[in-house]
């Protein structure tokens, strides 16, 4: 964890508690769970030595399966097997990033955390393959206003 994050904490300015309601009981609750994610990267550097590649950034399939672990014997949901979208938003499951924080349910935190996301569109990925991407895009997209759309673009535009 960065100083500057632990300072974040401390201090209330962190984004996601600074438009909060500063609760005890929910920043204590917030903070044991920034205690609980941390721990879960600690366990895994002293005691099993089994780092995710650098790519992840801490949150690939050693930590997601230990989170997942420990998310089961607290009623939380699973977590993706990655922190990358590939692994866990098609398959509407959360990053592993966040967690616990993204599992909770609504009003864990007694409104000590608000989610800066809360207030933003959520997106969504669209893989490259077209296979793949189809799927996605009739779920988010009206099929024939998007083929009229595809249609009218300019063969100069396409790949």
């Amino acid at each position: 964890m960065s100083e500057e994050m632990t300072m974040s904490l401390l201090d209330g300015t962190l984004r996601d508690l600074k438009h909060g309601n500063r609760d005890p009981q929910g920043l204590r609750r917030f903070l044991e769970d920034v205690l609980l994610h941390e721990m879960v990267h600690q366990w895994h550097h002293e005691v099993t030595g089994d780092t995710d590649p650098p790519d992840y950034r801490g949150h690939g399939p050693a930590f997601s399966a230990k989170v997942n672990e420990i998310g089961a014997r607290l009623g939380l949901p699973r977590v993706g097997r990655t922190r990358m979208k590939r692994d866990h938003t098609d398959k509407g499951l959360e990053s592993p990033q966040h967690w616990p924080h993204d599992v909770r349910p609504d009003g864990y935190y007694l409104g000590a955390h608000v989610p800066s996301s809360t207030d933003k569109p959520k997106g969504f990925f669209i893989p490259e393959d077209m296979d793949e991407a189809i799927p996605v895009l009739r779920e988010h997209f009206d099929v024939e206003e998007l083929c009229r759309r595809l249609a009218e673009v300019q063969p100069h535009h396409r790949r």
